[in-house]
């Protein structure tokens, strides 16, 4: 079900509608590199065996365009690019969920749709 709403290797808004936005009132570590605080857009570029994550500096915009059907995102206020691995799972997770897991200084971003999860360790800095 998955590849079939979301295709592999294109960028998607990482939500529904407008795209995902997040907020952090700290700099972050993540995989050793520095997210500096402030408000992101969220996209993602999903792959059979991992996910690049994108944290852009642009936020509130609609998703995706209305001529292309494209992502609505401008690449080169990319601030942050990450690539973690794909984990599958035997539950079935109907919606798509965004989720923060803390594990003492380790904080985790799950998303979880269909039988799949994507796991990213954030540090606080």
């Amino acid at each position: 079900v998955f590849p079939n709403l979301i295709p592999f290797d294109e960028v998607w808004r990482t939500g529904a509608n407008e795209a995902t936005k997040i907020t952090t009132l700290n700099d972050l570590t993540i995989r050793g590199s520095t997210l500096p605080k402030g408000t992101y857009s969220l996209w993602t570029r999903p792959g059979q065996d991992e996910w690049e994550i994108i944290f852009n500096s642009q936020h509130g915009q609609w998703g995706v365009d209305f001529f292309t059907a494209k992502a609505n995102r401008d690449p080169t206020l990319d601030v942050l690019s990450l690539k973690v691995p794909v984990y599958q799972t035997d539950n079935n997770i109907e919606q798509f969920t965004v989720q923060f897991e803390a594990w003492g200084e380790v904080i985790e971003l799950l998303l979880m749709w269909d039988h799949t999860i994507v796991v990213m360790p954030i540090n606080k800095d």
